[in-house]
């Protein structure tokens, strides 16, 4: 006989119920960690930050002999980039606390701001979404429709950065315009870089054989107006920038270019957000099935003796 316990659909949902709980506990601790290394050099810090980084840790507690007070994060910043354009981009904000212990050394925990592996995925889905509506334009059509994206959709938050934020909530510090202009340029096979100084991070792109500054979060200012003092320029017509690259030597000329709207082609991101929720809702139906049919298939084993 069937077992006349709990309903079977009930028993399944309150599983995946407390699996989901369970995996959300699980990665509010899994980010994080303890450095077992007694940090005493600068590439050791920046070695340990990187291979945090890269596992989505957002709380390292370590010690170190270092003065953390006086070192630069901005070439931490720098280095990481040089590694993993996409981590040294997303290291958006940090602080950190410390103690001494009665030998000097510093007991320090060190918060990062890092984007979870969902918005890693959420992220990359949306840039060859925008990619692929701009594939067969001219590079130059490209490269202002990105911006002119960016610019128009996007409103500037110094609290909140990364990719995702600018893509999705449409809102972000400097590092979210610049790693979501970069992204792009790369799945278009544009050459481009971020570049970062002074706590601000901008982009060099790639046109015609030259190389020009771009700073779509220095064009976005007023609404969705979309401003172009900062767009495809020289070091020489770049002002406020700490340049560590000297390869953008003159401004392109716009007026050759003629004006272009192309970036209306870009889609609304909510069509990903519903598509993955979407296919969410049919992955646990068809998880509930499966688990349905594998306890019919042993009660009926059960019942006839097989």
């Amino acid at each position: 006989m069937y077992n006349q316990g709990l309903p079977r659909s009930f028993v399944i949902f309150v599983s995946i119920v407390v699996l989901i709980i369970g995996l959300l506990i699980g990665s509010i601790f899994m980010k994080r960690t303890t450095y077992p290394a007694l940090i005493t050099s600068e590439e050791q810090f920046s070695n340990m930050v990187y291979d945090c980084a890269s596992h989505y840790k957002t709380v390292i507690k370590f010690k170190t002999t270092m003065n953390l007070q006086s070192y630069d994060f901005d070439k931490l910043f720098r280095e990481i980039m040089d590694k993993d354009t996409y981590i040294g981009c997303e290291l958006f904000r940090y602080d950190y606390h410390y103690t001494y212990d009665s030998q000097g050394i510093m007991d320090v925990e060190l918060r990062i701001q890092n984007p979870a592996w969902h918005r890693v995925v959420l992220t990359k889905l949306r840039v060859k979404q925008i990619a692929n509506k701009l594939r067969g334009l001219d590079r130059y059509d490209q490269i202002k429709a990105v911006h002119d994206y960016l610019v128009a959709t996007n409103e500037y938050s110094y609290t909140i950065g990364s990719a995702f934020n600018a893509l999705y909530v449409n809102k972000s510090a400097c590092n979210g315009y610049a790693f979501s202009f970069y992204a792009i340029m790369e799945e278009l096979g544009i050459p481009a870089t971020v570049e970062y100084g002074g706590a601000h991070a901008w982009n060099l792109v790639e046109l015609d054989g030259e190389w020009y500054n771009i700073d779509c979060t220095w064009d976005d200012r007023s609404g969705k107006t979309i401003y172009y003092d900062f767009f495809l320029k020289s070091n020489d017509e770049f002002d406020g920038h700490e340049h560590y690259s000297a390869t953008a030597k003159r401004s392109y000329d716009m007026e050759k270019a003629g004006p272009s709207s192309y970036y209306h082609n870009i889609p609304p991101y909510k069509f990903i957000m519903i598509a993955s929720s979407f296919g969410m809702a049919i992955g646990v139906y068809v998880l509930y099935r499966v688990i349905q049919k594998l306890k019919e298939d042993k009660e009926r084993r059960a019942f006839y003796g097989n």
